[in-house]
């Protein structure tokens, strides 16, 4: 069978209204391994199998109302614990910025699962706008969060970031501020930025002193602290400017 009608199959049984009683069906039969083969690797992730099952109990429940469902939203799912995943490593080993982190495992899962589901293209560029929209999320100061609310994916990456709080991978209080602030009059909002300005300062002084007493205990120098830190910034080589690619050729 082509790969892109085995798509369209998976499809139709994710959006039956019975996508948690046909993914279990698949399963215990063995028939996934042909039809979604991803699906060991996606249960075998730390709350893959949670994640993906509570993904398909809300499709389940708007499909029952007569919602409409996203093609985009459900591969999303399926492939988001791979990115977490990939989001992690790119932070901790790499030392990359949280943003760069999460692109360059975005880029990654869409560039070798896409493959092996054989994804539309203008699927592949709203699941990493979901996906990248996970991190803005993050932020809730200057115009960052105007933009984020007026972005035509909002809706869809604010129901993805309720699914992940009800794992406990997102602070409730976080999916109920973008809510209030969704909602609110430009007074309000100007109100709870300004807030939220404010909670990112602390944070930002209480986790520097953090950092000052453990490099004491350690005997480290806050300034030899902060060339550790910057290192690990620097393991990647610089890019090379356009003019000096240019010289390069013409020599």
């Amino acid at each position: 069978m082509p790969s892109a009608r085995l798509v369209d199959e998976v499809l139709k049984l994710l959006t039956s209204g019975h996508a948690v009683a046909c993914l279990s069906k698949l399963r215990q039969e063995g028939l996934h391994k042909a039809l979604l083969p991803l699906l060991d690797v996606i249960v075998s992730e730390p709350d893959g199998e949670e994640f993906l099952m509570l993904a398909l109990k809300r499709t389940d429940e708007r499909i029952a109302v007569g919602k409409k469902i996203s093609p985009s939203f459900l591969f999303g799912t399926l492939l988001w614990p791979q990115v977490v995943k990939r989001w992690r490593y790119n932070e901790d080993e790499k030392g990359m910025s949280r943003m760069a982190a999460l692109h360059a495992a975005c880029v990654d899962v869409l560039a070798t699962q896409c493959q092996q589901l054989n994804i539309q293209r203008r699927y592949q560029a709203d699941i990493h706008d979901l996906w990248m929209l996970q991190a803005r999320f993050e932020r809730r100061t200057g115009k960052t969060a105007y933009a984020l609310v007026s972005h035509p994916r909002y809706r869809a990456a604010y129901d993805f970031m309720l699914l992940r709080s009800l794992l406990g991978h997102v602070p409730e209080s976080l999916v109920q501020w973008w809510d209030a602030f969704a909602l609110s009059d430009e007074e309000t909002r100007a109100g709870m930025i300004a807030e939220a300005q404010r909670e990112a300062r602390m944070t930002g002084d209480a986790a520097r002193s953090h950092r000052r007493r453990a490099a004491s205990a350690d005997g480290e120098t806050p300034a030899e602290d902060g060339e550790r830190r910057s290192s690990r910034r620097r393991r990647r080589s610089p890019r090379r400017s356009s003019r000096s690619r240019q010289e390069r050729s013409d020599a």
